[in-house]
């Protein structure tokens, strides 16, 4: 089979033939309204700055939860698919909840507890089956393959999302979402449980001294993923004020990105994952340094094209890293360090924030220099 049909392969196998299609249908839904739900959280249900960085907090927190369920009462017992499935229902509830805020105000107190779980159950799983079954002598390759088609494929999803909020409102986008997450239930419905009942993944000795050797790297990368997927999406908003806008300058940046990362995927496999992982950081660093400055559409623009190449290239080759880190150890313990460590970055960002006193938009400019410092900081780590 020709190289670049590796990953298709691999997907394919007829034992994740249906934990692949699931994801398709999930990464579809999820980019309908990901990108929105800080921008939800503050516009909507009214929360001030404070308060959408606690929602987070207990959402970080009980992603942790969720792995360690994950690792050591489903993975083990039932398999990873199951994991990956019972994610699906904390997934529905939580956008019942946002949906339903009006009827029922104390959903927004259980909405993060969830939140969390589905997130935990989802992931744990699937970087284990990433991890255990990706070539490694084309793992880079593999994970570009990946990211390359979620960002394929997530460049309709904030169009989409934009042009409905901005006509009908978040309703008719969270039952379009809660549809999708139904569908994506459905694969499992074709595999045979004795196939998912497999290897016993138990949560043991996860800070070996070994494993802190990597460790600065995911701590930066718990950063990024804040600012890519919290700080920026809701300080582009306040910027411009429309969801439209903000969809589109996703999509496009969605493409451009998917491209670059096709195209320099295919060379970290052939030079050093820890040498990509060092310059695309220093790269994102500057980057994060403008989006303080960013203040009209086309800055925002190619602000956010300039950040999701190089945090999409950084992102690739620190998941090939950690996933080859974690099949020379026992699997589970080193993705549950790896997400100790996501924790500990989140969990310090925002606690800086909090004591600041800053108001929203001053607080994300905060955010932003901050995460360029610990890029920066990387490039010697």
């Amino acid at each position: 089979m020709p190289h670049n049909f590796r990953l298709l392969h691999f997907t394919l196998k007829k034992e994740l033939t249906s934990v692949y299609e699931s994801i398709l249908l999930r990464t579809l839904a999820l980019s309908l309204i990901s990108l929105f739900i800080p921008i939800y959280l503050n516009k909507d249900a009214n929360f001030s700055c404070s308060e959408v960085l606690i929602f987070y907090v207990i959402v970080f927190t009980f992603i942790v939860v969720g792995y360690h369920l994950s690792n050591n009462h489903i993975c083990s017992k039932f398999g990873t698919s199951r994991s990956i499935l019972l994610s699906v229902p904390f997934n529905l509830l939580f956008f019942f909840l946002l949906y339903n805020l009006d009827k029922f105000p104390i959903g927004i107190y259980i909405a993060p507890f969830v939140y969390g779980l589905s997130i935990g159950l989802y992931w744990s799983a699937f970087h284990f089956e990433f991890a255990y079954r990706s070539d490694s002598d084309h793992r880079a390759e593999e994970v570009k393959f990946w990211y390359a088609f979620a960002s394929i494929i997530g460049i309709i999803g904030p169009l989409i999302g934009g042009f409905l909020i901005s006509v009908a409102g978040f309703g008719i986008v969270f039952i379009l979402v809660l549809l999708l997450l139904l569908l994506s239930v459905a694969p499992f419905f074709k595999s045979k449980s004795e196939e998912d009942i497999s290897r016993k993944v138990v949560m043991k000795n996860c800070f070996r001294a070994e494993y802190f050797h990597h460790a600065p790297k995911y701590f930066v990368q718990g950063l990024r993923d804040m600012s890519m997927g919290i700080f920026w999406p809701l300080y582009m908003f306040l910027v411009l004020g429309e969801f439209l806008k903000l969809g589109a300058i996703f999509a496009v940046s969605a493409l451009v990105s998917a491209f670059a990362i096709w195209i320099v995927g295919n060379r970290i496999d052939k030079v050093r994952k820890g040498f990509f992982s060092r310059v695309s950081a220093f790269i994102y660093g500057i980057v994060s340094v403008t989006k303080a400055f960013a203040v009209d559409f086309l800055q925002i623009l190619g602000i956010n094209i300039a950040s999701g190449i190089s945090g999409g290239i950084a992102e690739v080759s620190v998941n090939a890293l950690a996933y080859d880190s974690a099949n020379k150890s026992q699997i589970s313990e080193y993705i549950f360090f790896r997400e100790i460590i996501f924790f500990a970055s989140r969990i310090t960002i925002i606690l800086i924030l909090l004591f600041s006193g800053l108001d929203m938009i001053n607080s994300l400019k905060l955010s932003f220099l901050i995460i360029a410092g610990a890029s920066f900081l990387q490039l010697f780590l």
